[in-house]
């Protein structure tokens, strides 16, 4: 049966006194007299850090078995063939051992308070749903952290959770680059709680281990489907009674009550990125007690009409230039031919893959505009290059 929950562990706190950060550093760094905080039950004696810790590594587990379980079914021929570089995994590889060092100061300094991972199935079939799902993976993660950081009362575990937060913000930044979004959709982070955050991940959790406790319940089940400027809602909606229902959209730090008419509602206008919606039955709180259904996501490219800008067609594939060895290099979604003119400009259709480049080849100084013109948009790239010496 699959389990739709975060499942955390609450043993009573066994240790008190020493800063968490430093006594976990020096243990790590080989310290004899730290102490193995793994053996001794932890450093954290406050009961609410130790249940938002433990919620935390929830969320890192299951990010560190996302990357660790899938880069191990897919090779770098399974990331050529989806069209990516070898780059691309290589990046990832490194996104999985920052995982495994965020879950491994999390799990040491609670020590034997630490949640286990659970078992996942994370649905992923090859190397471009990979990445798609690490998008969606990496901005709950973000979320939860923002979330919660205001729960942690010990400025020093408060510290290093903001560090945390802001390695897995620049990760969800490259993944959106990586699926062809823009990397940038926004100047906030979506803050959820932990029901929100539970709720999300748990169609990707299988079982937990017995010796856990569910702390957080998650919502009921809740799916969304885009359709030009409105949303489809669909949700258990028995228990509402015929109430008027609200869509409410988190985009940062901003949350938009939409009606729900005939289970749609309207996107909010400047909507991009991932955009978490959820179902309530108030027009003003979105709250445990208000919340009908989900939430789940929407992934709404940037277009024009928020930040002139448009995400690429397909996975962006950098090549290096025949040409002597320049100081930059530009890589765009298009298939246009080389060029050596000091400006030339091309407008070409992208491939049926909807993945193509432009390899930019020059001995002199020169500026190069090129303009690639897909069924949905048109994206124009100015870049400057000068020959090395």
């Amino acid at each position: 049966m699959r389990l739709s929950c975060l499942l955390l562990v609450t043993y009573p706190a066994l240790l008190a006194g020493a800063n968490p950060l430093e006594t976990w550093q020096n243990w790590n760094a080989g310290d004899p007299n730290a102490g193995d905080p793994a053996a001794t039950g932890g450093n954290v004696t406050d009961q609410n850090d130790v249940n938002t810790l433990n919620y935390l590594l929830s969320v890192s587990n299951l990010q560190n078995a996302f990357y660790k379980q899938n880069l191990a079914n897919l090779d770098e021929n399974a990331f050529n063939s989806s069209g990516y570089g070898p780059e691309v995994r290589n990046n990832f590889a490194q996104i999985q051992q920052n995982k495994q060092a965020q879950v491994d100061l999390l799990a040491q300094t609670l020590g034997t308070q630490a949640t286990p991972y659970c078992n996942y199935d994370f649905h992923v079939t090859n190397a471009s749903n990979f990445t798609a799902t690490s998008q969606v993976i990496e901005n709950i993660g973000t979320s939860a952290f923002v979330g919660s950081i205001g729960d942690i009362s010990n400025s020093t575990l408060r510290t290093w959770a903001a560090s945390i937060l802001g390695s897995d913000a620049r990760t969800a930044s490259y993944t959106a680059s990586v699926n062809g979004n823009q990397p940038f959709d926004g100047p906030f982070d979506t803050p959820l709680s932990p029901q929100e955050v539970t709720t999300l991940t748990g169609p990707y959790i299988i079982s937990c281990p017995t010796n856990s406790t569910d702390i957080y319940k998650p919502g009921p089940n809740l799916t969304i489907a885009q359709s030009g400027n409105d949303a489809q809602f669909t949700f258990d909606n028995s228990s509402t009674n015929g109430q008027q229902l609200y869509a409410v959209f988190h985009q940062g730090l901003k949350q938009t009550f939409v009606p729900i008419t005939d289970g749609v509602a309207a996107i909010p206008a400047n909507s991009s990125g991932i955009v978490f919606a959820e179902v309530t039955n108030s027009s003003t709180v979105a709250d445990k007690n208000t919340i009908v259904a989900g939430p789940s996501f929407l992934n709404i490219p940037v277009s024009n009409g928020s930040n002139g800008t448009v995400p690429a067609t397909g996975p962006i594939t950098t090549i290096a230039s025949s040409a002597a060895p320049m100081t930059s290099t530009a890589s765009v979604s298009s298939s246009a031919a080389p060029s050596s003119s000091a400006a030339s400009s091309s407008s070409v259709a992208p491939s049926s893959s909807e993945q193509s480049t432009v390899v930019v080849t020059s001995s002199e100084q020169s500026t190069v505009v090129v303009t690639a013109t897909s069924q949905e948009s048109t994206v124009v790239v100015t870049a400057t290059a000068s020959a090395s010496a």
